[in-house]
């Protein structure tokens, strides 16, 4: 999954530059450098209580017996999301499909604590990738590759240089909760990704 959202964080950068990607930009480069042909995002209302952030269904249609057959994701968010979770929250279910053949799968309030807690903690390479639970490390890989599709690595590295451990203005920049920066600004994990794609 990785390889792929690296590439279209790569044509995103190629296309636009450095600079904050709205939503429409991240599908428009999903639906253009990805085995995901169509890409639909919507609201769903549901109390701020409710424990499930987003999810995505992803199918293969065949509009008829003419047509190539297309891969289609449905990415739902909760309407009560601020827009930096929302985008997080879309581009992480889109990376998710991305590794999915064909399902479902819900994003909760509580697993995504966990992975942010989960990152901090985690300080070398290797526990990292040899990280034996794998619902966990489909959970930390999309996490990863939603933080790369809103802000690509090349960046971030230089961000990590220069910000002396004050992300908060870089966060606000590139539209990432602040609340993931310890995710989104880490060398270890950042030293990991490059080793998974190359």
């Amino acid at each position: 999954m990785l390889k792929t959202v690296c590439q279209v964080s790569s044509g995103l950068r190629k296309e636009l530059g450095e600079k904050y990607y709205n939503l429409e930009n991240i599908v428009y480069a999903v639906e253009a450098y990805s085995p995901i042909d169509e890409v639909y995002y919507v609201g769903y209302n549901v109390p701020a209580k409710n424990p499930i952030y987003g999810q995505f269904f992803k199918f293969v249609q065949t509009p008829n017996s003419y047509a190539s057959a297309k891969t289609v994701v449905e990415i739902r968010y909760a309407l009560h999301l601020d827009t930096q979770w929302r985008r997080f929250i879309v581009c992480k279910e889109m990376c998710h499909a991305l590794d999915a053949d064909e399902g479902t799968h819900s994003a909760t309030d509580r697993s995504i604590e966990a992975i942010v807690s989960g990152f901090s903690l985690m300080s070398a390479r290797q526990e990292f990738l040899d990280n034996p639970l794998k619902a966990m490390t489909a959970e930390i890989l999309a996490e990863i590759g939603a933080v790369e599709l809103l802000c690509p690595l090349e960046v971030r590295s230089r961000i990590i240089t220069e910000a002396n451990g004050q992300y908060e203005k870089y966060c606000d920049e590139f539209g990432i909760p602040r609340q993931i920066a310890s995710l989104a600004f880490n060398e270890n994990i950042i030293a990991s990704v490059r080793t998974m794609i190359t």
